[in-house]
């Protein structure tokens, strides 16, 4: 088949009656028929650099969706980042399987695992549908979401889409309930969930979500947190890594409690990730003593 394709059907003929040495004649090739129609192609852009040039109207904001959702095993990344002078800043980014499988990710924290219901991976797939035009002012900082097939959690090279549009709403929206979701009945399933904690003689204790930090008998501070801080204090003390301290007069210790199961846990004043709301706990007890 490739070689009649590129060589050409030539016709041999045999002439009988002429009067030539051989009593053969080869008579001249047959006009080679018209090639057979290619079948059609299109180009697909991935890169949001040859995507930056189709997307002044609004349209063609994710080609490449469709082509990908058609096969019965397709994978999407989509990472949430903003953008200021100092380069971006990873929020969230979350690998979307055809099954409806989540792997979140996102800075200082373990992985974790999602599930999409069957309206939600609709949504991913019908997001081609929705325009990308952009409805914010335009300012100091650029919020936005790349989404792609590759380039890693941060989607390097994927479309760029203005989180303030009509695709970039659909977005905030499913991860929004995705993740409300999530922290609710992560927050559920492991109560009763508890800290104590003590630094130079204050206090820090947490219930559920109520925090308070005592000291010489009373309450500095009494804060309600938000499920989800506190879910994420809970997933890294599950799955992330053991953090050494030293006992250098800056770090509280104490315990976290969470289905009945008591283990350590030691903070730092200058701590980030999970537990800096906890270092913030008493910053503002130190801070609102020596105020007084």
């Amino acid at each position: 088949m490739l070689a009649s394709r590129v060589s050409g059907n030539r016709v041999l003929a045999v002439v009988v009656g002429l009067t030539l040495v051989a009593g053969f004649a080869l008579l001249p090739a047959a006009e080679e028929p018209a090639p057979e129609p290619m079948d059609s192609y299109r180009f697909v852009p991935l890169s949001g650099d040859l995507l930056a040039h189709t997307l002044a109207d609004g349209r063609a904001c994710l080609p490449f969706l469709a082509p990908l959702t058609a096969h019965p095993r397709w994978q999407v990344q989509i990472a949430h980042a903003f953008r200021e002078c100092m380069g971006p800043t990873l929020l969230a980014s979350f690998s979307i399987s055809s099954d409806g499988k989540v792997v979140w990710s996102a800075p200082g924290m373990p992985d974790r695992e999602l599930a999409l219901t069957p309206a939600q991976l609709a949504t991913v797939r019908g997001l081609d549908r929705l325009d990308c035009v952009r409805t914010d002012e335009v300012g100091y900082s650029y919020e936005y979401f790349s989404v792609g097939i590759g380039g890693g959690i941060t989607v390097d090279g994927g479309a760029v889409l203005p989180r303030h549009s009509t695709l970039g709403d659909a977005l905030a929206t499913l991860f929004d309930e995705l993740l409300r979701d999530y922290y609710a009945r992560r927050f559920a399933a492991f109560q009763p969930i508890a800290v104590d904690l003590t630094l130079d003689g204050y206090q820090l204790a947490l219930r559920g979500t109520d925090l308070t930090v005592r000291r010489g008998g009373r309450t500095w501070v009494r804060d309600e947190r938000d499920v989800d801080e506190v879910v994420d204090l809970l997933d890294t003390m599950i799955d992330g890594p053991e953090t050494p301290h030293e006992h250098d007069g800056s770090t509280a210790f104490g315990s976290f409690t969470a289905s009945g199961i008591t283990v350590p846990l030691a903070v730092s004043r200058f701590e980030r990730g999970a537990a800096m709301f906890l270092a913030r706990g008493f910053e503002d007890a130190i801070y609102i003593r020596e105020q007084r």
